[in-house]
């Protein structure tokens, strides 16, 4: 009986044995295969490039809680660009009679794209949305990109955006990059205000 016992046990873990050896074997020939798979998913991911476009016009100074409207986007800026992910990249264009890009080309260098937005502050002069857009569109127009996104930076005062031409300018830049707005009032999630398509009652209600 014990000599039984003792063969029941040896046929046990040889079989143990045997299962773990099987186990080791597919592992091993999978690996390569879930490496490549890995790898071609990294090389399949969408570099996003990001315009930041800021209004720096005289209302900008006006006072929103404890800081102003200016300020407090200033910080809503620096979080989008630390959240930028290793491929993706920025270009700043500053705007207000006049539009001024801050950046020659799009660029991962989070800290010089930090520094340019801490370096913006707000101008005496009156704003030109018009402007502001057509810099983003000169701007595309020498640089390439699969996949954009424009962030617009404003308080939106309707002396400024209520334009049949600033909304058809919108509508003509939505054709091929997504827009954001951020807003006075809504700071907290800028990819919480996407418009991919605009029209004039659509931005106006949107600024009442």
């Amino acid at each position: 009986k014990i000599i039984g016992k003792r063969l029941i046990i040896q046929q046990l873990l040889l079989l143990l044995v045997r299962i773990i050896l099987i186990l080791l074997l597919i592992l091993l020939f999978c690996r390569p295969y879930l490496t490549d798979k890995k790898l071609l998913n990294k090389k399949e991911a969408i570099k996003k490039s990001v315009i930041l476009l800021f209004d720096r016009s005289f209302s900008m100074n006006t006072k929103f809680k404890d800081a102003t409207i200016f300020e407090r986007q200033k910080e809503e800026a620096f979080a989008l660009i630390d959240n930028l992910s290793d491929q993706d990249d920025a270009a700043i264009i500053a705007f207000d009679r006049e539009a001024e890009t801050l950046t020659k080309d799009f660029s991962n260098d989070k800290m010089n794209l930090s520094k340019s937005i801490k370096n913006l502050y707000p101008q005496t002069e009156i704003t030109s949305v018009l402007n502001g857009l057509k810099a983003v569109e000169d701007f595309l127009q020498y640089h390439e990109v699969k996949s954009c996104e424009l962030v617009i930076f404003s308080d939106f005062t309707l002396s400024g955006w209520r334009s049949k031409e600033v909304a058809n300018f919108l509508n003509k830049l939505s054709a091929f990059l997504k827009v954001y707005f951020v807003t006075p009032d809504k700071t907290a999630i800028y990819s919480n205000f996407v418009v991919e398509s605009f029209n004039y009652q659509k931005l106006d209600r949107e600024l009442i």
